[in-house]
């Protein structure tokens, strides 16, 4: 907790994207997820900074000797942002929706262990009793990431088969104050693609070492702009408080100069904790039509890891951060960043640029050149690929140098620009080749099950599979659940550097780079909490000032 403010005064953020949804179990973007957790509260809360397990809508909490039970005691009086009561029902009524078939979300898979689902049931009014389906070590993590929904507002809807259908963008239109939560905000007004205007529940439960009830601001208002770069020229001129996200190297030396003029502080963050990687398209068999997922004679090529690491090899990585973050940024060795330095293997696989040894790989499989250069397989086909990418986000100097990079080692890369939805859209359906997104990341990392495992939804380049393909996919699995029974902190960071030491020589992800990151906020507001993970203004509800709007 901050040193006690002052209420009043209005912070303005800007953002370049909007939330899809305010329905937690609908939202599966970060923006979306960001708003949500304005309104929404948990039982559990975590210091992204420290890793701290903190109490949230839960005061207290215990595990029973068999490590499978526990109690959760709920904090006596508090109420929802329309002033109802929050008792145990609320929690109990919030995890059956989860388990719900008629009601597919994000958090569901994280909570089956053993094949068992989480059981719940209310002990009294302010008292929940949970019971694992097996040993599961991270779970009150994982708590942490369940916003809890009011029963008395949404029962109707869980009745009736409608709970996904509520809490959309036209609902924060026509109806804001029909979206309750615990957090520390409620919506005031919303107009799509323009702004959000959060103002302070009055309910809120936390409060500061005075005795004032949190959020100390009068309104927060997220104000929609077309791009990135408005983002920043509207924060650099004095216009926002702040940006949403994290600012990168190449608007470091320009914002700098403005900071002075316009009074504000540029927080380094290290590297980010977001990753970025390509990955190729590993789905063997057919789809319903009976066509390949992939074509064959490139499935064969994509399955074998000396072809991955050849890429990566191949890849001039160190270019790419001289060209797009302007020298400030680094490789990246893992699938979790070095930022999230509790559970980061520094001591992964390294795979320098190299392209000799990229083309001895591709020897190594049968791979030959042609008299002009062009790389083919041991039956003579040309290596020939498409890769789908989104459009904008500084994406230019990355693919120069990556095109560039593969046709050094012969190969045909064909670059298809989609927009991010229907990108997505053919990932899922598996139409595709290569291709590269990115995930945020920060915590525990038993969070990011439905990537590691097999079985998993996100497992991107080969998902859902029934058994594991691999045997050191097989592996993973084996380790995901061992981490997952095994109590001891230090322990479990072991096995997850294992874990990382597979996949970094295996490299179903191709890893790209990792870019410094700041954040930027006017120097008015005070208790400002950076975090080197997401969201990197985390503490919005202990942040205020004594310094005039207009000033």
């Amino acid at each position: 907790m901050g040193e006690p403010g002052q209420y009043g005064h209005i912070m303005v953020i800007a953002d370049a994207i909007a939330p899809s949804t305010f329905n937690p179990l609908v939202a599966a973007d970060l923006y979306s997820s960001v708003a949500i957790g304005h309104l929404m509260g948990a039982l559990i809360r975590v210091n992204p900074t420290t890793q701290e397990l903190l109490p949230g809508l839960a005061k207290s909490w215990e595990l029973a000797e068999d490590k499978k039970h526990y109690t959760f005691h709920l904090r006596q009086g508090l109420l929802w942002s329309d002033g109802a009561p929050f008792t145990a029902d609320d929690v109990v009524f919030t995890f059956n929706a989860l388990f719900d078939a008629r009601y597919p979300n994000r958090y569901k898979q994280q909570f089956i262990v053993d094949g068992k689902p989480l059981k719940v049931s209310k002990i009294d009014d302010y008292t929940v009793a949970f019971e694992t389906g097996g040993l599961y070590a991270p779970f009150v993590y994982d708590l942490a990431g369940v916003e809890i929904i009011p029963k008395h507002k949404l029962e109707t809807f869980y009745t009736d088969g409608r709970l996904l259908e509520q809490w959309t963008l036209k609902t924060a239109l026509t109806e804001p104050k029909e979206i309750v939560g615990m957090g520390a905000f409620r919506i005031n007004t919303f107009r799509t693609g323009e702004r959000i205007v959060y103002e302070p529940n009055p309910y809120y439960w936390r409060i500061d070492t005075d005795g004032k009830r949190l959020p100390y601001m009068n309104y927060l208002i997220y104000k929609f702009v077309p791009d990135a770069n408005t983002m920043l020229m509207l924060f650099s001129t004095g216009e926002v408080d702040a940006p949403a996200s994290a600012i990168g190297p190449a608007n470091i030396s320009w914002l700098e100069v403005a900071a002075k003029k316009y009074n504000f502080t540029l927080h380094a963050r290290g590297p980010d904790s977001s990753i970025a990687f390509i990955w190729f398209n590993m789905k063997p068999g057919k789809d319903e039509k009976g066509d390949y997922y992939v074509n064959p004679e490139k499935l064969k090529w994509f399955t074998d890891k000396r072809f991955r690491q050849a890429i990566l090899y191949g890849t001039d990585r160190e270019g790419m951060i001289r060209a797009q973050y302007l020298g400030k940024g680094q490789q990246l060795d893992s699938i979790i960043s070095p930022a999230n330095a509790k559970w980061y293997n520094p001591n992964t696989k390294k795979y320098r640029y190299d392209p000799l040894k990229a083309k001895m790989l591709f020897k190594e499989m049968g791979f030959w050149y042609n008299t002009d250069g062009k790389l083919r397989d041991r039956d003579g086909n040309p290596i020939e690929i498409e890769f789908l990418i989104t459009e904008g986000r500084g994406q230019a100097p990355f693919l120069t140098i990556f095109q560039e990079n593969m046709k050094e080692l012969g190969i045909d890369l064909k670059i298809t620009f989609l927009d991010f939805s229907t990108l997505l859209a053919r990932t899922e359906s598996f139409e595709y080749e290569a291709t590269s997104i990115g995930f945020t990341g920060g915590g525990d990392p038993s969070g990011g099950k439905a990537i590691y495992k097999s079985d998993g939804a996100f497992h991107l380049w080969n998902p859902d599979q029934v058994k594991p393909e691999t045997e050191w996919e097989a592996r993973i699995d084996e380790l995901f659940r061992k981490q997952e029974r095994e109590f001891d902190e230090q322990k479990r960071i072991a096995i997850f550097y294992e874990i990382q030491e597979i996949i970094s020589e295996e490299l179903p992800l191709i890893f790209l780079n990792i870019p410094i990151t700041f954040i930027g906020i006017q120097n008015r507001w005070k208790n400002v909490s950076i975090s080197p993970m997401s969201p990197p203004l985390w503490n919005l509800d202990e942040v205020w000032t004594d310094v005039k709007d207009d000033d």
